[in-house]
């Protein structure tokens, strides 16, 4: 009887389900297809659904596993595999399998310098030893204030990954919940559970004049991450009467914290930083561990050059897998209304999409006599506040204008809006440094891949990964890229008029040779099974 090999992949930043987990759920597939027992390794809560309605992808037949910055689990479930492919952005683990397979969304620098050794082998650590960070593994809604202080609303089940713990050692784990409704039956159904921990002793504290209680649990960590359960259940159906309950702020505490309000906020911003930073996970040595995998793929040409430059290694390209929209649907250019579209969470760290560069642009166009023309934006939204309120500034931006903003949409919706468009734009990078700060530039751009597949005129920024969409196409830079926004509304006014000047014939038979499923699978076999 033939052995079945296992295969593990790492895909930590899963739920966010954009290019990187596109990548990542595309190899699980190829090796669930060529017979592997293939594990998905994600840092939070996705769901099979989720995944088929956003990328449209079919998880069946893979396993999913929850693992938060916890390496000695992430060594216990990939020892002995046969294959494992670390898909996950910043996140440096040793691999462990017999054949280990690093693919670089980017590379960050392996701070080698005097400078990057004492921040990321001293400071770092001792920072992790002090503040110890937690991870929401459960979406829960925004804050809003009650007894004057930050309140977030738990759902049925929440799951909070405490993480950078030591095993074996004992820790005071502090939290308070807020009731709306505070009776008996509903604090009956309130429960609490750890995972990865053995609970030594519990104290609680109940404030009937506020309606809090306080938690405080002394646990001993049996791994580097523990997970702490909340789960109630609805007894109050009265529309009125929700029963809701919050995590009083800060949501969890492995440190006491004094009641001392100016203390607390001093607290609350050095602790944000040091757990913002964190919460990637901890990883000393980073080229040390770089040498556990035998090939080490980009994403880019432009990623692989900073791949060289910071890590020494000289990568292989691998393009990510683009589900391309013409080989499914067809494209009726004839029913194209007059709309520029662009795709892009919304959100304001990392390489974030300049959608203000964008709505600044279209406001140009528009101005110069375009009104027939429309924006639509489109992209996820996560539920922290500094998105929302992102969002509602481009929003104020966009008054008076035919803007649209699509949020959190699916996969399906997403083409129809691409089939629909005639123009796309994208302005990652823009304004930026690329010698300074190259992680702010597109590192290479699925979107614009699938808006092209979709008979959508690229117009990009000409800075990252970008130019090379442009080049491997065969069409005219000068048209396609701009880098001010005078430039991209010259180019907009140009394609507005001359839209029927694009080769679609040779545009889509190049996309297929480079960007699709079936040359990113045959890439990644010549990896997985060279040919001798």
């Amino acid at each position: 009887m033939r052995e079945i090999k296992k295969a593990v992949v790492y895909s930590k930043w899963l739920p966010s389900l954009g290019g990187g987990e596109m990548v990542s759920c595309t190899i699980a597939v190829i090796l669930r297809d060529l017979g592997y027992e293939v594990t998905l390794i994600t840092g939070k809560k996705v769901t099979r659904d989720l995944v088929k309605n956003k990328l449209g992808i079919s998880l069946k037949g893979i396993k999913l596993i929850l693992n938060w910055n916890d390496e000695f689990k992430l060594k216990q479930l990939i020892a002995g595999c046969d294959l494992f492919f670390n898909t996950s952005y910043m996140d440096y683990s040793f691999g462990y399998a017999k054949k280990n397979i690093y693919y670089t969304h980017f590379p960050t620098s392996a701070y080698d310098d005097i400078r990057g050794l004492l921040f990321n082998n001293l400071l770092l650590p001792i920072a992790a030893k002090i503040f110890k960070p937690i991870e929401l593994i459960d979406d829960i809604q925004a804050d809003s204030i009650y007894n004057g202080r930050p309140a977030y609303i738990l759902g049925r089940s929440t799951k909070i990954a405490l993480f950078l713990l030591e095993r074996n050692k004992t820790y005071n784990i502090v939290f308070k919940v807020f009731f709306e409704n505070f009776y008996k039956s509903l604090l009956e159904t309130f429960k609490v559970s750890f995972e990865n921990a053995e609970v030594l002793d519990v104290n609680i504290y109940v404030d009937h004049h506020r309606n809090e209680i306080k938690f405080t649990y002394k646990i001993k960590a049996l791994s580097e991450t523990s997970y702490l359960n909340i789960s109630h259940k609805k007894l109050n159906l009265h529309f009125l009467s929700p029963d809701r309950l919050f995590l009083i702020f800060p949501k969890v505490s492995i440190l006491e914290i004094t009641d001392n309000i100016v203390i607390e906020n001093i607290y609350k911003i050095i602790r944000q930083r040091i757990a913002t930073r964190l919460r990637a996970g901890l990883f000393v040595n980073i080229l040390q561990r770089l040498k556990t995998y035998s090939t080490v793929l980009s994403n880019s040409e432009f990623t692989g050059l900073w791949i060289n430059k910071y890590w020494g290694i000289k990568p292989v390209i691998c393009y990510p897998p683009v589900d391309l929209i013409f080989q499914k649907k067809e494209i009726n250019f004839n029913k194209k209304n007059n709309w520029i579209c662009s795709v892009g969470r919304f959100f304001t760290l990392g390489h974030g999409k300049k959608q203000e560069v964008l709505i600044e642009a279209f406001k140009r166009f528009y101005d110069l006599g375009n009104k027939n023309w429309e924006l639509h934006l489109a992209g996820g939204l996560a539920n922290d506040p500094s998105t929302i309120d992102y969002l509602n500034k481009l929003k104020k931006l966009s008054t008076g204008y035919p803007i649209y903003f699509y949020l959190n949409i699916s996969k399906t919706e997403l083409e129809t809006l691409y089939r629909s468009s005639k123009i796309y734009w994208h302005a990652t990078g823009f304004a930026e440094d690329p010698d300074r700060k190259p992680i702010l530039f597109e590192h290479f751009g699925i979107a614009p891949v699938e808006a092209i597949s979709a008979g959508c005129i690229p117009i990009l920024y000409n800075g990252g990964g970008l130019p090379e969409i442009i080049k491997k196409i065969s069409i005219n830079e000068d048209k396609h890229l701009f880098s001010t926004i005078d430039q991209l509304v010259k180019n907009t006014v140009f394609f507005a008029k001359e839209s029927n000047t694009m080769d679609w014939q040779k545009i889509f038979s190049l996309l297929i040779k480079n960007f699709s499923v079936q040359a990113f699978k045959e890439r990644l076999l010549e990896v997985i099974s060279p040919q001798t």
